[in-house]
């Protein structure tokens, strides 16, 4: 078997494993007005939030925020064959609206020989912001929440995430 293979199956039974011990935790009693799951998200290594809002009548920007617990890092858009997951950003078409350029980041990654996966990887530590520009066709668009999904993979020096992907539905701040 492959080193990369071992390697995802080791650390999705990990991940599961601790996932398990955090469900237990959250619905074990949350706090009064906490829903199930928002005390597991908020102690997630990588979490991701999103805004919007409008420049202009016609103009917005979407915003993606990737916050890392210390130690922990967020792979880069270029990831080689033989890597982890490339962070994969797709914003879901709406009617009346165009985006515009492409998705933008704060920061460059870093770049370093990755041990595990055996080949140069990128990353982001700490905190990340990815923006994107978007376009009314006409003053009248009747603008809805977007829909964003996130594809990533983080790693610390012990363990990995398995890939997975993050739904998020961003209204727009007028």
């Amino acid at each position: 078997m492959k080193k990369r293979a071992i390697f995802s199956i080791v650390a999705a039974l990990s991940l599961t494993a601790i996932g398990f011990a955090q469900n237990l935790r959250v619905h074990g009693g949350c706090p009064a007005g906490e829903a199930p799951g928002e005390r597991a998200e908020a102690s997630a290594p990588i979490v991701w939030r999103g805004s919007a809002r409008m420049t202009s009548a016609t103009e917005g920007v979407i915003t993606l925020t990737a916050m890392m617990q210390k130690g922990w890092h967020l792979y880069g858009m270029q990831m080689p064959a033989d890597g982890p997951q490339s962070t994969v950003v797709k914003f879901e078409p709406q009617t009346g609206v165009s985006y515009v350029g492409k998705l933008s980041v704060n920061k460059a990654p870093t770049k370093k020989m990755e041990e595990m996966f055996g080949t140069e990887v990128e990353y982001w530590e700490d905190t990340v912001t990815f923006t994107r520009k978007f376009k009314l066709s006409s003053k009248k668009v009747e603008l809805k929440p977007f829909n964003v999904s996130v594809s990533f993979m983080g790693c610390n020096d012990e363990t990995c995430l398995p890939p997975s992907t993050k739904e998020l539905r961003i209204s727009v701040k007028k």
